[in-house]
């Protein structure tokens, strides 16, 4: 054989598997963004149980978050967030406990958690961006 017919059968070699590569990533990419998610497992009684006190806590959250946004500055924010979900939120450690049985709960519960810090951080920041505009308009009020 002569060095050219060897460059020729080692860039089709390599043509080939390119080819094979991109087909294989486009089928992967294909079925991960028009394939159906596998259907998620039924609850136990315990996953039940965390989802009806999460559940309790999200409308805590969302409901301190309403009552935070319309305060004047940011530590009003904080204190009425930190009042708003007391009733709820003094149950924190219950919760936690009845979420801890199960991965599936746990994750639950972290999700929980951090939906609070941006609930309390979007209050806040209603707050310091609402401010000083609250204040402009109540000292133009005749």
């Amino acid at each position: 054989m002569t060095k050219k017919r060897l460059r020729q059968l080692a860039s089709s070699f390599v043509l080939v598997v390119a080819v094979l590569f991109i087909t294989a990533s486009m089928w992967q990419i294909i079925a991960a963004v028009f394939g159906t998610a596998p259907p998620a497992g039924k609850p136990t009684a315990e996953e039940a149980a965390c989802t009806e006190k999460l559940r309790t806590l999200e409308a805590a959250l969302e409901r301190a978050s309403d009552k935070a946004a319309h305060e004047p500055d940011d530590a009003h924010a904080r204190s009425a967030f930190e009042a708003a979900i007391a009733p709820e939120w003094n149950e924190e450690s219950t919760a936690e406990k009845a979420c801890s049985p199960t991965p599936r709960s746990r994750e639950a519960w972290a999700a929980l958690l951090r939906l609070r810090r941006g609930y309390e951080g979007r209050s806040q920041k209603d707050a310091r961006d609402v401010g000083p505009m609250r204040r402009d308009f109540e000292t133009r009020l005749p």
